[in-house]
């Protein structure tokens, strides 16, 4: 048999839970995704890959927040010594998007991002073994990247949808000692992806 106690904590466990759904409920749909992308850099070729998690704000758009990541696919660069090296690149930031919606499925978008980052630039892998750690990345700076594009995402379920998606980005100047173009990040980029909808009520 329950005591007082018991009953009582009993009674604040069932409304915390059904305050928990309710809110549950009452929040916008998110989703996470993961796309690739190519593109260049410098002039050369690059990967790209971006995670981002996206809210639905209001019918008409989406807020995100964005982390991208760049690495050539062949290009190194070379010191005074004849060693390679290569460029690499991340940064994080903030989306708006707008959309209007086609159909049952197809949404068509024109994500707006603004990010901060980093560039450097570190001896490939038979190299590093030549230098000090502290002498492995002989350059880093800081950049602010933007980038607009329009992307076509299509509904395959409930949850998944496919994303397609190019656009064009500029930095900031790269202000770097090293043979680098100072706009070496102003380019195109366009991938392909997928999102999952994490909403409590599809």
């Amino acid at each position: 048999m329950m005591n007082g106690r018991t009953i009582r904590r009993t009674a604040v466990m069932m409304v915390l839970l059904v305050g928990a759904t309710g809110l549950a409920t009452a929040l916008p749909p998110v989703s996470v995704g993961l796309a690739t992308a190519a593109s260049t850099l410098d002039g050369e070729p690059v990967g790209q890959a971006t995670v981002s998690g996206s809210v639905r704000a209001a019918r008409w758009f989406d807020l995100q927040l964005t982390a991208t990541a760049i690495h050539p696919l062949e290009r190194s660069y070379q010191d005074s010594a004849g060693r390679d090296y290569q460029s690499e690149t991340v940064w994080t930031g903030i989306g708006f998007r707008p959309f209007v919606t086609v159909g049952q499925a197809v949404e068509i978008g024109l994500p707006i991002r603004t990010a901060n980052g980093v560039i450097q630039f570190r001896y490939e892998r038979p190299y590093r073994d030549e230098v000090s750690w502290t002498e492995e990345i002989l350059d880093r700076e800081t950049v602010a990247v933007n980038s607009i594009g329009v992307d076509v995402t299509v509904a395959v379920s409930d949850r998944w949808s496919i994303v397609a998606e190019g656009g064009g980005r500029v930095s900031s100047p790269i202000r770097t000692v090293l043979p680098v173009d100072e706009q070496a990040l102003n380019t195109w980029y366009a991938g392909i992806g997928a999102t999952y909808r994490l909403e409590a009520n599809p």
